[in-house]
């Protein structure tokens, strides 16, 4: 059976010999339902391959990461996640919070900082350092005179940075984002973007993997 035989763009053809409409997700199909699209017709979709019909491949449609599916507009819509979460299946709910912070045992959606520590204005996770304000703003404590210098810290503010060589002078130590996070515009530490990642650069590429995992 031919299955698109005198049918319409966007139809198949069912074993009444009856045109069928594909699922509105699909450009082309070989049956009805989301699970037999031939390719997808919206943006920002991927295609998940499930079987074949003769040559033809099918699969079903879904929201590339970052965009979820909404009804009313058949479309697959970018959305960004709330303050302090890296990683949400949808804007009100949080799957991974942003380094150092915690889910809300109380609400879910909301990444709160940790007991024992502070969350400044900057979204910072900080512990209690008395005699901060004489130091640049990454140090717990610093070196006594040495003023507000990056590279005078003796201790760290934000618990998800530890002291580290500078790259460019190994001589010299400063605050840095610990194995696993990255340096974010927002100047806090970020969960690394790839699973098994220790260290990544500033695009989000992994330049080391744990012990377990090696790179592909």
């Amino acid at each position: 059976m031919n299955l698109f035989e005198g049918c319409q763009v966007g139809q198949y053809l069912d074993d009444a010999d009856t045109c069928q409409d594909c699922d509105p997700s699909c450009n082309g199909c070989v049956g009805g339902g989301v699970d037999y699209c031939l390719a997808c017709r919206l943006d920002n979709t991927n295609f998940e391959p499930l079987g074949r019909e003769g040559e033809l491949e099918f699969g079903y449609c879904y929201c590339a990461e970052g965009f979820r599916y909404e009804g009313s507009t058949n479309t697959c819509d970018e959305f960004t996640c709330e303050t302090d979460c890296d990683a949400c299946p949808n804007p009100s709910l949080c799957a991974l919070c942003s380094a150092g912070k915690e889910l809300d045992d109380a609400a879910q959606e909301r990444c709160i900082c940790p007991d024992g520590t502070t969350r400044t204005n900057e979204g910072i996770c900080g512990g209690t350092c008395p005699n901060r304000g004489d130091c640049h703003s990454d140090c717990c404590e610093c070196e006594a005179g040495a003023g507000k210098s990056q590279y005078a810290c003796t201790s760290c503010f934000d618990q998800n940075k530890e002291l580290r060589p500078v790259a460019s002078d190994p001589a010299r130590f400063k605050c840095q984002c610990k194995d696993g996070f990255i340096l974010g515009d927002d100047n806090q530490c970020h969960n690394c973007p790839i699973y098994g990642c220790t260290q990544c650069d500033a695009s989000g590429a992994c330049v080391g993997c744990k012990t377990e995992l090696n790179f592909t």
